[in-house]
């Protein structure tokens, strides 16, 4: 008898049993035990039912799982959450929006130690979700910042994600540790500035007294928007001028580090430093209305 057709009779016999009321388990495993002895013999069979349980349950190389787990209970019951928060409220808990972003950089520092997004969430959220509602945040914007800092935690490494996918992928987890390190920087530097942006808005519609109204009339006048104006149509002809020179036909075979630094330093150089100097323009303005 052929493998294929063993194997289709294999599959429909299992669905048999499967329709007799036998668990879905039980039904595969006396299918594929009996197909294997049809195959290779008893002793085969018993090889493998002895040995594949515990290498599918205990594999050495899943050990560091629990390992990652013992170090943010470790760390939780030590106080290592409520310490890495004060230290971070210290410095910027006096700003607007002070606690939120503390909330974040307590999780990308947490989550560097355990490595787990539920983990780092379950522990800062005991701490700084009191904070901030005792200090009067929003419910819905405190549980989203824990929410969102908590995605840190399978970024900055080291990561359990990162350890998962460098096995099942047999790549280097070292360097998955060093590639992942910039974007989980990058991602808690991007959460702080969505939070000041946040306050920023909250603060620009409060329209605070009189002199809130007069200077947001001279912020409307004509002149303090011409340095403004010309960088943003230089950038929109640039973006233009960009969109109508893509060669839409073209497929990339490699698109690596190397070449999108020579196409952002090349020629879209002009269109990547007028949005640097937009962007920098406007995180000034955020933190200067903050800072008030």
């Amino acid at each position: 008898m052929s493998d294929p057709v063993l194997g289709l009779l294999g599959f429909v016999a299992a669905l048999g049993l499967i329709a007799l009321g036998l668990p879905v388990a039980v039904s595969m495993g006396v299918i594929g035990a009996l197909g294997y002895w049809y195959l290779n013999g008893w002793m085969g069979v018993a090889y493998i039912m002895g040995s594949s349980p515990f290498e599918s349950i205990f594999p050495y190389t899943l050990s560091v799982i629990p390992l990652f787990v013992m170090m943010g209970v470790f760390a939780s019951h030590a106080g290592l959450s409520r310490s890495l928060f004060d230290v971070i409220n210290s410095f910027i808990g006096h700003r607007k929006g002070g606690l939120a972003i503390t909330t974040v950089g307590a999780s990308a520092f947490f989550g560097a130690i355990c490595g787990s997004s539920l983990a780092t969430v379950a522990t800062i959220g005991r701490v700084a979700l009191p904070e901030m509602k005792r200090h009067g945040y929003d419910p819905s914007l405190s549980t989203a910042t824990v929410a969102a800092g908590g995605t840190l935690g399978v970024l900055i490494p080291p990561s359990v994600l990162l350890v998962i996918y460098g096995l099942l992928t047999q790549s280097s987890i070292g360097q998955l540790f060093i590639g992942a390190l910039v974007p989980g920087i990058l991602g808690a530097l991007l959460y702080a500035g969505a939070i000041m942006v946040l306050f920023l808005f909250v603060i620009m519609m409060l329209n605070l007294g009189q002199h809130s109204k007069d200077q947001e009339r001279a912020w409307l006048q004509a002149r303090g928007w011409i340095v403004p104006g010309a960088l943003a149509a230089v950038l929109l002809v640039q973006l233009l001028n960009v969109l109508v020179g893509i060669d839409y036909d073209y497929v990339p075979t490699e698109v690596g580090v190397l070449e999108v630094s020579a196409l952002l330093f090349g020629p879209y150089v002009l269109a990547v430093e007028l949005a640097s100097i937009l962007l920098l323009a406007g995180l000034v303005s955020a933190y200067h209305l903050a800072k008030k």
